[in-house]
This record gives C-alpha cells, structure tokens and sequence, in this order.
C-alpha cells in the first residue's frame, strides 16, 4: 500500500494586503511539522505543491527541516490543480451590492481577530452555501462542480502516477482536502465544509491506496502542535 499525505499550508496573512504570504505563525508551524516529521524519519519519495505561496512556502521550510536531517527531500513537483478556490471570489458573489452585507464584512476583516469569531464563519458559511448551489454558476470563475472535478482530477493523477508502497507528500489547502476527504466518504457539499471548517494550519490527512483499494486513513492530524495549543489556527 501506498499512503498520499495531504498537508495543509501553514497560517497565511488573514487580513493582509498579500493573504498568500505565510504569517510568522505560519513559518512556525511549516518548520515544527517539519521537525515532527523529520524526527520519525518520515520518507518521502514524491512531493506536490500547489503553487500559491502559501502551498509552496510550507513546501520549502519542512523540506529544509528534512535536509538539516540528512534525509532524502526530492524536488517539489508544483501543480495548480492543488490550488484552493478563489475564497474572496467567492464572498464577493454573495455580497454582490447589498451594503449590508458588506459593512458586516469588512467589520470581520477590520477586527484582528475576525478570522477566528463566529460572525465569520456564519458569513463565509452561507457564502459557501451560494457557491455550491449551482443556481448562480455564471458569477464565478469557477463553479463548485468545477472545483470539485479539478479535486478529483488531483486527487486520481496523484494515486495513479505513484509506484507501490510509496510515500507521496502534497501541500494544499483546506477546501481541496476537504473536497477529496468529500469524494472518498461520498458526502454532502454541507458535510464537506463542515469538514472545512476544522482543518488546522500544518495539519496532516492520510489516504491510503492500493491496486483496488482506496481509503481515508486519517483525517486532519496536528498531533505536532499539541503542546503548543496557542499555535492552532484555522484560517
């Protein structure tokens, strides 16, 4: 059996002019997985990457933690079909003109802590809600169905060009993990943000496979920051 890890990136810069920079946070908890992993010898016979920054960024501070080992890093295959949906497009299609909206919105931005409130979620949430409906298709530049197939597409490339009994690594974002962990439980838009939602900054999920076989092994794994709870970020 082969085993696919799909880690998320580290904290980007919620708020931020460039959101895609990795935070100091974010720094932080790509290089202490890094260390996790390191420590346990991990192989890793074939990484992916997304080519946000934020993908990329995690990318190159655990491999480092893995050369500073002495262990085998290969060269980071980057692929846009890990990229994460286009989130502010997707909030800017729910806000459309009503200025309600909006001034609720950019209230979350303005609050230092507004990635992490309850007001956010609930925003983004009924956002998420629009986009997957499928009713309002032509106001994005990629509809649910879309990003859900580029997942897919992602997710089966990924399996099928690995060899047996291989370690593959791939740096992505929450909305695709979720999508993929979606695809192989066969749940619901609704239940695949709910999944969303709880996936931390630096987490590992892992898929196993096979010739015929294909399974979440596990899900959302942060067991590297546990004795750093203040370091857990979801956004």
């Amino acid at each position: 059996m082969s085993v696919l890890y799909l880690i998320r990136h580290g904290q980007a810069s919620f708020g931020q002019p460039d959101y895609d920079k990795l935070s100091e946070t974010g720094l932080w908890q790509a290089r202490e997985l890094g260390r996790h992993l390191s420590e346990k010898a991990m192989k890793a016979d074939t990484v992916f990457s997304g080519t946000m920054k934020r993908q990329s960024g995690t990318a190159r501070e655990l491999g480092a933690e893995f050369l500073k080992k002495g262990l085998f890093w290969p060269d980071v295959q980057e692929n846009s079909l890990l990229n994460e949906f286009d989130h502010r497009k997707v909030v800017q299609c729910y806000l459309n003109n009503d200025s309600e909206k909006r001034a609720e919105w950019e209230a979350i931005l303005s609050d230092p802590q507004g990635s992490t409130s309850q007001r956010f979620e609930t925003a983004f949430g009924k956002a998420l809600e629009r986009w997957a409906s499928g009713e309002f298709d032509a106001d994005y530049p990629e509809s649910w169905q879309t990003f859900r197939e580029r997942c897919r597409t992602a997710l089966t490339t990924m399996m099928d060009n690995s060899g047996s009994s291989k370690n593959i690594l791939a740096f992505t974002s929450g909305g695709v993990i979720s999508v993929m962990c979606g695809l192989l439980l066969n749940i619901s838009a609704t239940e695949t943000f709910k999944m969303n939602q709880v996936i931390v900054n630096s987490s590992v999920t892992a898929v196993k496979f096979g010739r015929d076989r294909v399974s979440l092994w596990y899900f959302n794994n942060f067991s590297h920051l546990e004795h750093h709870p203040e370091r857990v970020t979801y956004r």
